[in-house]
């Protein structure tokens, strides 16, 4: 365990920190557990989640991370998309009314 010391204060566990959406969080607590009970193998977030658990780190911290990593994932991925739909416009110049409602 990560031992943390500041001045006179010695803590060996830490609580996960309360930031952003409650409910966000929550699904997303919901959705790691969900995957770490269904153990899909070829899924990079759960490889990273058991890594995770391997380095010694305890369940919350690595269902966390997990969840870090998954919106890494997503976000590249979401963003990609746009940047293709982006060149798509640019490249074929589509009516202008599209470009309204895409870009």
């Amino acid at each position: 365990m990560l031992a943390i010391s500041i001045s006179s204060f010695n803590a060996t566990e830490r609580h996960i920190s309360k930031r952003g959406n409650r409910y966000l969080r929550k699904t997303g607590f919901e959705v790691m557990q969900s995957l770490i009970q269904h153990k899909p193998a070829d899924e990079p977030v759960f490889a990273f989640i058991e890594k995770k658990r391997s380095e010694g780190k305890c369940g919350k911290e690595a269902m966390i991370a997990g969840l870090n990593k998954f919106l890494r994932i997503y976000y590249g991925k979401v963003t990609e998309l746009y940047n293709s739909i982006d060149e798509q416009l640019n490249q074929n110049s589509l009516s202008p009314i599209l470009n309204i409602f895409v870009g």
